[in-house]
């Protein structure tokens, strides 16, 4: 049987579970319990003075159009056994999601129960997997911040603290010789002030990690102009890899520092070297779907199973197509700030491509995990 993921499995049950643009909304004396727009995997059914009613497909109606979708996906309907065995993939699958999915054991006050007001709202979306968008760092940094001094405690993935001491260390330790620090760093005499900012790390003022960043891909993602909910959606989905952090989540608080992927530090070797063995197993696991649009030094630094790439490649008249170097990073900016700040959750590949072309980007699944903006001439 050809092989399915079974992130493409579980993407299939969400799109037939909930389709996007439907809302769920928790019991209640006056409120409804069905989704709120139709589609044309729910069934409608009889409507009601000032509101219409839709039920969702039974369990037996999930299951067929799941699995017969896969198969005619993926060209399996001809392989024998193949729908059998399909079956009891998607029902296991669909077992976790529904577990998932189960409301909370309460109820609307106003219907007699002790449970919490009316006002807050069930969510099923908050129980389902999230999307986790890699960005690569800036060789430039804003100065200042107002937030305390570095504290690796602060930081998510704290299972990386070990290594990000040790480099933080011996980044204060090599910034006491400027000839070393330039060499090491690859930097010219007019940058002596990043050596500077080296020997501060410890005492700097911090700043969130989305707005420390800066350069063409930061200017086009455009943090800040987000509203107060799209801020909160980029700090739980955005995180940015880095040469001294390893990766830390948008709003992690940081101090300006110099450090590059390709860097090797005296008595360290290669940041590949260092990191690469602590690093890979943390984003391994990950459960969220990983958007990576790391550039090659940081890719180097960690390979992420599984993870969906995005490359930006240009089409002439011909249709053929060539990867795309000066633009990229302007690109990649607006498809993350695009997947930062969409009100859905993707949840597979295709989910990505949907939130791009809405944002008015061109963007195509060339492979199962791997996708291409594609610009003109």
């Amino acid at each position: 049987m050809a092989s399915i993921s079974s992130r493409t499995i579980a993407s299939m049950l969400r799109r037939t579970f909930s389709p996007n643009g439907s809302q769920e909304y928790p019991p209640g004396a006056t409120r409804r319990t069905y989704p709120a727009l139709t589609n044309s995997l729910w069934l409608g059914t009889s409507a009601s003075a000032g509101s219409s009613r839709r039920v969702r497909r039974n369990s037996d109606d999930i299951l067929v159009i799941t699995v017969f979708s896969l198969a005619f996906r993926h060209g399996m309907t001809r392989e024998k056994g193949c729908l059998e065995r399909l079956v009891g993939t998607v029902r296991a699958t669909a077992t976790g999601i529904c577990r998932s999915r189960r409301p909370p054991a309460c109820h609307d006050t106003a219907a007699g129960g002790t449970g919490p007001a009316r006002s807050r709202r069930w969510s099923p979306a908050t129980k389902l997997p999230a999307v986790l968008v890699l960005l690569p760092p800036s060789e430039t940094k804003a100065d200042g911040g107002d937030g305390r001094c570095l504290d690796l405690d602060a930081l998510s993935f704290p299972e990386l603290n070990p290594v990000r001491r040790k480099l933080a260390d011996a980044l204060v330790e090599l910034a006491a010789d400027v000839p070393a620090s330039l060499a090491a760093l690859g930097l010219s005499e007019r940058q002596r002030g990043e050596v500077e900012r080296n020997a501060r790390l410890w005492s700097s003022p911090t700043t969130p990690a989305l707005l420390r960043y800066t350069g063409v891909l930061y200017d086009a993602l455009a943090a800040a102009e987000f509203t107060d909910a799209e801020r909160k959606r980029a700090h739980r989905r955005l995180a940015v890899a880095s040469a001294l952090f390893g990766v830390v989540r948008a709003g992690d608080p940081i101090p300006a520092y110099r450090l590059s992927g390709g860097s090797t530090l005296p008595g360290l070797g290669s940041l590949r070297s260092v990191w690469r063995p602590v690093l890979e197993p943390v984003l391994a696991d990950v459960d969220d779907l990983v958007v990576d649009l790391r550039s090659g030094a940081y890719a180097a630094l960690a390979r992420i199973p599984g993870a969906v790439t995005v490359r930006v490649v240009t089409e002439d008249a011909r249709g053929r197509r060539k990867t795309v170097s000066h633009h990229n990073k302007a690109h990649k900016g607006r498809l993350a700030a695009a997947l930062a700040t969409t009100a859905t959750e993707p949840a597979g590949p295709e989910d990505v491509v949907a939130v791009a072309e809405a944002a008015g980007i061109r963007c195509e699944q060339v492979s199962e995990t791997a996708l291409e903006i594609v610009t003109g001439p």
